[in-house]
């Protein structure tokens, strides 16, 4: 179990409360800036999901919306999969996506090791 004291004040943890079942996400620092209210509540890391980016499902649901021929999603995906600006796009997209997760959920366990 990590200690609250190892970790830096911009680590994002989850509190859960026992009885309502309520989760808050926060960094350390505004933890710590509010410890009284929260020093009864399970601490968690707060792990990140990030949603995925798939170029032929974005290509099939564009195909199906305008009613293209069965292959036009595959024929499309096959040209554009290897070009190098394709690459840079699906670069971008994964990098903007890790800085906006769609959630988050309870990590490893926090020891409040702080009075």
């Amino acid at each position: 179990m990590i200690k609250l004291s190892e970790l830096s004040d911009n680590t994002m943890l989850i509190m859960e409360q026992d009885r309502s079942g309520d989760a808050y996400v926060t960094d350390k620092e505004d933890y710590m800036c509010c410890f009284e209210e929260n020093k009864n509540m399970k601490v968690f890391l707060a792990e990140k999901a990030i949603a995925k980016f798939d170029l032929f499902d974005i290509l099939e649901a564009i195909g199906e919306r305008n009613e293209c021929h069965d292959e036009w999603d595959l024929n499309v995906y096959n040209e554009l999969k290897d070009l190098p600006e394709t690459k840079a796009f699906l670069e971008a997209v994964d990098k903007v996506f890790a800085n906006n997760p769609t959630y988050y959920y309870s990590g490893e366990p926090v020891e409040i090791d702080i009075n």
